[in-house]
């Protein structure tokens, strides 16, 4: 959900001055986030939106810019509410976030209503499970599938393409909902019908999770990543002579696609409202044949 709002706000503030903007302001945050300074009410609007809301929704919304009971901890913060919590984060982000999808997506972390997850496709390497059917011709072609959803969408994220990303992502979710009219009976209940009717205007009403560790091409060998030692010399400066914390390296490798094809699982998550009404009519098998491009 976080990723599919980030992705949004970047794409839609990709003019120079408005990354200029994005960029000092993340960086203000992150570094100072007890002085930084949130935009007034005014500026936080609550955007419109097609899909029904509830009242706890509306209220989200209207106090997005202040602070909930939770971060004020003691009078000796000086700005409790600009603390640098998961909440600040989220009012941080929404004051980028101009479309009201990814709005209500940040207002719905907020609530803590997350997204549902309803099918998960693994890659080369089988669970346990599998191990009877590795020549099975169902699961040779989800291999298939992983492996080609992974490296068209890898090469979309090195390429830094998001809006390639949030294009395809959207013609996922457009062939779910072809297989949900396919899968819908003429006779189904009003209720049904009108759950449909609901559910064609939510967006996003699925999110698709491709883990990828690996962010170089062409066999670009290892790098450092920087980490704070488990030392606590060097670290607390109130308790130690020197502020400087103590920080050391592990070498990784960047290119090893072949890791992200064996260990990490392509989890399929759909909005908590229809989430259900997808997998009473929809089976993992049709589930995942949605993200056949």
């Amino acid at each position: 959900m976080l990723a599919y709002a980030v992705r949004m706000i970047l794409i839609e503030n990709k003019m120079p001055a408005e990354k200029d903007e994005l960029w000092a302001a993340f960086y203000e945050c992150v570094f100072d986030p007890l002085f930084y300074r949130f935009p007034l009410k005014e500026r936080v609007s609550q955007p419109k939106s097609k899909t029904k809301t509830t009242v706890i929704d509306e209220l989200v919304g209207e106090d997005f810019s202040s602070a909930t009971a939770h971060e004020v901890t003691t009078d000796g913060v000086p700005c409790p509410e600009l603390g640098a919590t998961d909440d600040a984060l989220l009012q941080f982000m929404y004051q980028f976030a101009k479309g009201a999808a990814e709005r209500e997506v940040l207002i719905a972390l907020r609530s803590r209503r997350l997204y549902h997850r309803i099918a998960v496709l693994s890659g080369e390497d089988p669970l346990e499970i599998y191990r009877q059917r590795d020549k099975d011709k169902e699961r040779d072609e989800e291999q298939r599938l992983h492996k080609d959803i992974y490296d068209q969408f890898r090469n979309y994220r090195l390429d830094g393409d998001l809006e390639k990303i949030e294009k395809l992502r959207r013609v996922w979710e457009t062939n779910l909902i072809k297989k949900l009219h396919a899968k819908l009976p003429s006779d189904s209940p009003e209720s049904s019908r009108l759950m449909m009717e609901e559910l064609e205007g939510v967006q996003p009403l699925i999110l698709v999770d491709i883990p990828i560790k690996s962010t170089r091409r062409g066999g670009g060998g290892s790098d450092g990543l920087r980490y704070l030692t488990e030392e606590s010399a060097n670290v607390h400066s109130a308790q130690f002579a020197s502020p400087v914390p103590r920080f050391g390296t592990w070498r990784v490798a960047l290119d090893d696609e072949q890791l992200d094809k064996r260990v990490d699982k392509i989890r399929i998550f759909a909005h908590p409202g229809y989430s259900d009404f997808i997998v009473d009519h929809l089976g993992r098998s049709e589930i995942i044949s949605a993200l056949r491009s």
